[in-house]
């Protein structure tokens, strides 16, 4: 007879609120109210939809995540794949702004990723090392963005080998 050990029960942290920048320290994520659990969901089509005027899915979205106890919702800056969103669209920054925006007024951190389908959307990488400093400057600029480059820099569709530039 196969015997399965016990599962363990998860417990989920006692929610904290946002209070400035997620950081490591001692191995474990906090904020300036304290160490916290960070439990999201991803919500990669948000910035999309704020540019192209569906703001009310993604308040519908971000408010479901909200009441699920959700502190963080993972979002795409860039895409091709699943949706169209690049640099060159009008609006794109505003759009940017705006989903961060509506994930901090429901209590969320936004781990924005800049470049999934990197090499699609923006071939040259002159050009994605130029967009990296103005991706640091958004990211000063709201507290509540968790950034993340790269989504998955190697063997992720754009490419068969891995792009080492993502990964340095």
């Amino acid at each position: 007879m196969l015997v399965l050990p016990k599962a363990r029960v998860l417990k989920m942290s006692v929610h904290v609120p946002l209070a400035g920048r997620v950081r490591v320290e001692a191995g474990r994520f906090r904020n300036d109210a304290g160490f916290i659990g960070l439990h999201g969901i991803s919500e990669f089509s948000a910035v999309h939809h704020c540019r192209t005027g569906n703001e009310s899915e993604i308040i519908r979205r971000f408010d479901r995540a909200a009441a699920a106890r959700r502190n963080v919702v993972r979002v795409f800056g860039m895409a091709q794949n699943l949706f169209p969103l690049w640099l060159q669209q009008f609006g794109y920054w505003e759009a940017m702004d705006r989903a961060v925006q509506l994930a901090a007024e429901r209590g969320l951190y936004t781990e924005l990723c800049l470049f999934p389908d990197a090499q699609l959307v923006m071939p040259s990488a002159d050009d994605r090392r130029a967009l990296v400093m103005d991706f640091a400057q958004f990211c000063r600029a709201h507290e509540t963005v968790i950034p993340q480059l790269a989504n998955e820099p190697g063997l992720n569709g754009w490419a068969d080998a891995t792009d080492l530039a993502l990964l340095g």
